[in-house]
């Protein structure tokens, strides 16, 4: 389970890295805002993909049918 949802977080991420930084200086670049160097990136960008992040957590809880087992 926690293979599956690594591995789609990886997929979903194309190798920018696992830091919230490194994360957040992604999603500002695909969105076309730029961030300087030594300065913070919008963070408030990482909530949709914390959505979708959970979305995927249930849909694999679902797949290995945790609900049943009172999860």
């Amino acid at each position: 389970m926690l293979n599956d949802y690594a591995t789609w977080f990886m997929e979903r991420m194309q190798d920018c890295g696992t830091s919230c930084d490194a994360i957040a200086r992604s999603l500002a670049a695909s969105s076309g805002q730029s961030v300087e160097t030594g300065s913070k990136p919008p963070m408030e960008l990482c909530g949709e993909l914390l959505c979708e992040c959970w979305a995927k957590i249930m849909e694999i809880g679902e797949a290995y049918q945790l609900e049943r087992l009172g999860f």
